[in-house]
């Protein structure tokens, strides 16, 4: 796939809910997602053509989701 960054929309995702949001737009519409975090990529991955963009670079911090098991939710921001 070559991609030169013209996606159809941007979502600036602030949420994990911003996020969910724009997955379930793009699966009920068949539109196609590309995630970008940072927007630096030298083979042009960190974008596409077409569909749906969320941006996620401004999820914050770190969480624990669970303590007993450890996992975690890392945001980008």
């Amino acid at each position: 796939m070559t991609s030169y960054g013209s996606p159809d929309a941007i979502v600036h995702a602030r949420t994990a809910a911003d996020v969910a949001g724009a997955i379930h737009h793009a699966r009920d519409t068949g539109t196609t997602l590309t995630v970008r975090s940072g927007g630096h990529s030298v083979a042009r991955l960190s974008t596409a053509d077409d569909g749906l963009l969320p941006a996620i670079r401004g999820l914050p911090g770190i969480g624990v989701l669970d303590r007993s098991r450890g996992p975690v939710r890392v945001g980008t921001g």
